[in-house]
């Protein structure tokens, strides 16, 4: 079994601040959940 290794993307992203919790309701057109890929 070979050891894992790290990604170039995971190496080399951006760190992030998290975007603080919704709190109460909200009304949009649109709501896009993810917007990744696989």
């Amino acid at each position: 079994m070979t050891e894992h290794t790290t990604s170039y993307y995971a190496a080399s992203a951006n760190k992030y601040e998290p975007f603080p919790t919704l709190e109460g309701s909200i009304n949009c057109d649109v709501c896009v959940v993810g917007g990744g890929y696989t």
